[in-house]
């Protein structure tokens, strides 16, 4: 609900103050999903084991028959530490392996099947208004599917004093659920479809570890620090980038080929030895189209912690 032409009273913010009749709208939406899942862990001679999950989705905003899918995953980890004729050199005191495989899957948003009439306003004197969508659905939708591989090792040193903790991860995800611009000449200007793929791979390291302990007072630090790569593989047939917003200066983009967010703006025109350019009015140069300047995202991200103990009081930062 909101007011429609201002307030009756000024400064009484209600929608009963409307200078007009007010605006009133309401919708509902409903979906569902039904799941069985399971997992089990194995264990051998206390330092292997291997972790198994499975699951499968029924999902009401996925076609009729077509609307079940399945998800597993695989972890592999050994912990060398507890080998009965490993020794601890220069100050190792654990040290943990780990692989792992794993899919997730992902429905569509609710009714995104099939195209309906909208109520519009003002009626058209005492009769109701409808009209088609501009954006297309699509009955054969088919749910997102994750497939990632991870590698990583745990190590700690002199007591667990010091620690580390990398990993190495690569993700695919194919069959994303995307709205596409299309001619408008069909009669809409936009399709639901499931639109090619996306990569990511990178590293993670995380140290950690306690430079200080006494009695009554102890030091924690640790940093950790992640570096992602991603890419936009491939999108829809026909379909070359989708448009995520824009502004006058730049505009952003899931561009085919690369990274996600990508921004578009223009640039400096630069001659050979890489120098910007400055014309006739003593002004920089910049290009007549709108070109690649980067992702939206990061190449890194990291973090770093803190906690001091003293006689059971904590000071923490982050």
């Amino acid at each position: 609900a909101s007011t429609n032409g201002g307030l009756s009273l000024e400064g009484f913010f209600n929608v009963s103050n409307s200078a007009a009749a007010p605006s009133f709208s309401s919708s509902e939406v409903g979906r569902g999903i039904n799941s069985v899942m399971g997992s089990a862990s194995f264990g051998f001679d206390n330092w292997m084991y291997v972790d198994f999950t499975a699951r499968n989705d029924w999902s009401s905003t996925l076609p009729e028959g077509e609307n079940s899918y399945f998800y597993p995953s695989v972890t592999l980890s050994g912990v060398i530490s507890e080998l009965g004729n490993f020794d601890a050199v220069n100050g190792l005191s654990f040290l943990k392996i780990r692989a792992s495989y794993a899919q997730a899957g992902n429905d569509a948003g609710a009714y995104q099947l099939f195209d309906v009439f909208s109520p519009q306003t003002p009626n058209f004197g005492t009769d109701p208004r409808y009209a088609v969508p501009n954006a297309q659905n699509n009955p054969f939708l088919k749910p997102e599917r994750t497939t990632e591989i991870e590698f990583g090792a745990d190590a700690r040193f002199f007591a667990d004093r010091l620690g580390i903790d990398i990993a190495y991860f690569k993700r695919n995800t194919k069959d994303q659920i995307f709205s596409v611009p299309s001619s408008a000449s069909t009669g809409y200007t936009s399709r639901i479809l499931n639109s090619g793929e996306m990569e990511n791979s990178g590293i993670e390291v995380q140290l950690y570890g306690t430079p200080i302990q006494t009695k009554d007072f102890s030091l924690n630090l640790g940093f950790n620090i992640s570096k992602l790569n991603n890419k936009v593989v491939e999108l829809a047939d026909g379909v070359e980038s989708i448009a995520l917003g824009g502004t006058w200066a730049a505009d952003l983009r899931v561009q085919e080929g690369q990274k996600y967010m990508a921004l578009y703006g223009q640039d400096y025109i630069y001659n050979d030895n890489g120098d910007r350019m400055v014309g006739a009015d003593g002004a920089y140069m910049f290009t007549d189209d709108r070109v690649y300047l980067g992702s939206a995202l990061a190449d890194w991200v990291g973090g770093f912690s803190a906690d001091i103990n003293f006689k059971g009081f904590t000071l923490g930062g982050l």
